[in-house]
Parts: C-alpha cells; structure tokens; sequence
C-alpha cells in the first residue's frame, strides 16, 4: 500500500516538486500546504508523515503504516479558499485507489466573463493562458490549437502557440509544420541561456535584458506563422530534453520572454506537472483544466487542482476561482459528478467533422466548418475576454 504522507513547503516552486517527486515514487500525498498553521491543524487530525521543510512540533510523527489513518472527511483549504467541506459531502471511492481525499467543493460554473484582453500597447506583458490536464488523451492541443486560432482572428492581438508538450507535442501536425529546426523551442534555448547567464539567477531582471539579447523580429523569426498566429513547436529531436541543465529557470525566463513579445501565449502543456511544465503554470494568468466527462478523470483533476494548482495560484495572491477554469471536454453537458473547487467554463463535444478539417486537412479555423466545436470555442474565447474585436461602425 502507498505510503500516506503530507507536503509542507513555503515555496510553491518547492511544494509543487514535492508532489511531483512523492508521486513518481510511488507515495501518496493526502494533502499540500504553504501555511504551515494549515498543515499543523491537518496533521493534529490526521497524524502522517511529513516531507519537504521542518513542521515546528511535528519533526517527528508517526508513519500511515504504524498509524493507519481514516480519509479525512474534507480536503484542507489555504487561505482564501473555501471551507472545507463537512462529513459525508463526497462519497469516498472504494476499491482500488480508494484513499483518495475528497476535493472541496466550489461554484458549479465559472464567474461571469473576465475582463478582456488589451494589446500589449496599452502598457504591461501580454497574457498567459496555459491549456493543461492531468489525463493524458483529453483533448488539450486540440483546444490549444483551436483557441489560439480563434483569437488571432483579432487583428489587432499578436497570438503565439507554444506547444511544451517537448517529447510528444502535435502541434507541428495540426498546423502541418515542416520546418521543426526552425520553428522548435529548441530553437530559442542558447538566447535564453544566454539572458539567465546575464542575469545571474535574478528572474525580475529577464524582461528587461532581454531586449539586449533577443529582437522582436529575430523571435518572429523563429516561430511558424499562419496570419496572425504564430507557432512554436515541440522539440525536433525528442532527446534534445536532456540538455536542459535547469528546466525550472529556462522555462520560467521563457514565458517572461514571450510575454513580453506577444499580446496572448496560449500554452499545450503536457499531463505532467514536472520542472519543465510548473514554472510555466506559475507564470501563467489563466490555466485551462480540460476534464473529460467521466468520473475517474474529474477525481484525478479535482485531486491536481486542491494539491497543485491551489496552492501554486495562492502564492502569487490570487484567487483560484478567478484564475482557473475547467473545460469539460467531449461533453456538451457542463455538471460534473464529482464536486470541483472552481466552476465549469466550456463544454467541449466531441466533433469528428472539425477535427477532420482543421488537424488532418490543415484547413484554417474559419474554413474548418460551423459545427458545435468552434462555436463552443468562439464562445469560450469570448467568455476569456479574447474574443474577436467587433467591426468598426462607420
């Protein structure tokens, strides 16, 4: 049986490879805190073993295996958060993968339309939207892809794709990419490299010496670019992953970068949440969390969402609600079985017509067809206040 432990760091940086690392090696984390009052009052009902900082008065406590431990009755919310819920308002799962904590609960859809994207002219970076799942096959590139194409049909916002899915990325096929060398992250990393090393681990300090390594028009260069949408693909050599000697810096220096160049970053991240992917999910505005309809995926997403994404959105001082939104994919229907600490945005159908014309035939968004899949994209886009800019009226 998995060892049954908690995570406590100050650091979200830290706290989120805590989980990354107890979970590859087979441990089960039952809950994640960066306030350490939090995580003394859990363990005080819950005793566990602790990994990560010192916990003051509980440098030593007992294991799950010399103190079997009941699943707590609600998860434990960081400041901000709402309570947790009471006993018996999430059915625990049984069987197999049973000691899953239960998520707390939230609004059953997302707050009204968010305020609307500028371009970048109007003074500050542009935004950040990263499209991530925790279940591999939930459709996420697909809605990167379809996304990004939607909102650079406003002429007036440059849009950049950047597909950091770097071993297994598909971008480079919907958008039908024959130029990888040229147009791959891989591409960006020695001027990269180059602003950490001129910046000497100051990550404040990337923005603006950027500008002393890298030009706009060199950066355009480098991306594959369909009208208004630009494109950075995946890795063009797979094993090309292991000459990052620190993922965690490179990536949090890229996103500032691109930010700084493009008025909408749309990110297709992977399922992992590892040294590559966390630094680009911290850095972004708004995170995407596609979940597919049934019940085992939305538990796998509600669990990422308490562990992870909380605690990672709390440490910028941010409202989880108000920077994270599920799109329930393959499902016109927007309720979840299982409850959700933020609200339903989107729901994604499943739409064999599009997919068929936009990924496999190449044709653009606006040629791909009305079917309920880029109306339901149009509509999200809206509701992400990157919605096509209305004509002028004369």
């Amino acid at each position: 049986m998995p060892e049954r432990v908690v995570a406590y760091a100050p650091s979200a940086m830290r706290l989120v490879k805590l989980v990354t690392e107890q979970t590859a090696g087979g441990g089960q984390v039952m809950a994640a805190f960066l306030n350490a009052d939090h995580a003394r009052a859990y363990l005080s009902r819950h005793p566990m073993k602790v990994v990560g900082e010192p916990l003051e008065g509980f440098s030593v406590v007992a294991s799950a295996a010399a103190a079997p431990v009941e699943a707590p009755a609600g998860f434990p919310a960081p400041a901000g958060f709402p309570p947790p819920p009471g006993p018996g308002s999430f059915p625990a799962p049984t069987g197999e993968g049973s000691s899953y904590p239960p998520p707390i609960t939230g609004p059953a859809f997302a707050p009204p339309q968010i305020d609307e994207v500028r371009p970048r002219r109007g003074g500050g970076p542009g935004q950040v939207f990263a499209v991530y799942s925790p279940r591999g096959g939930a459709g996420t590139s697909l809605l990167a892809a379809a996304l990004a194409s939607r909102v650079a049909m406003n002429p007036d916002l440059r849009v950049l794709l950047v597909d950091l899915d770097l071993q297994n990325g598909s971008q480079s096929f919907y958008f039908d990419v024959n130029e990888l060398k040229r147009c791959s992250v891989l591409g960006l990393k020695p001027l990269v490299d180059e602003i950490l090393n001129r910046v000497e681990g100051d990550v404040t300090r990337v923005t603006s010496e950027a500008a002393n390594v890298i030009s706009e028009d060199i950066l355009l260069a480098k991306t594959f670019r369909r009208d208004n949408l630009h494109v950075l693909c995946a890795l063009d050599d797979p094993a090309a992953i292991d000459d990052y000697v620190d993922p965690s810096s490179h990536m949090e220096a890229l996103v500032q970068i691109l930010a700084a160049n493009f008025d909408v970053v749309i990110l297709d991240l992977p399922n992992t949440v590892d040294s590559f992917t966390a630094p680009a999910l911290f850095r972004s505005d708004r995170i995407l969390v596609v979940t597919p309809e049934d019940v085992p995926s939305q538990i796998k997403v509600a669990r990422m969402l308490n562990l992870v994404l909380g605690p990672m959105i709390e440490a910028r001082e941010l409202a989880l609600a108000d920077r994270c939104f599920l799109i329930v994919s393959r499902s016109g229907k927007k309720k979840l079985e299982v409850p959700m600490p933020i609200g339903v945005a989107a729901a994604l159908p499943d739409d064999r017509k599009f997919f068929e014309a936009f990924a496999e035939r190449h044709l653009p968004f606006a040629k791909a067809g009305d079917t309920a899949y880029p109306k339901a994209v149009a509509q999200l886009a809206q509701y992400l206040g990157a919605g096509v800019a209305a004509p002028a009226k004369h």
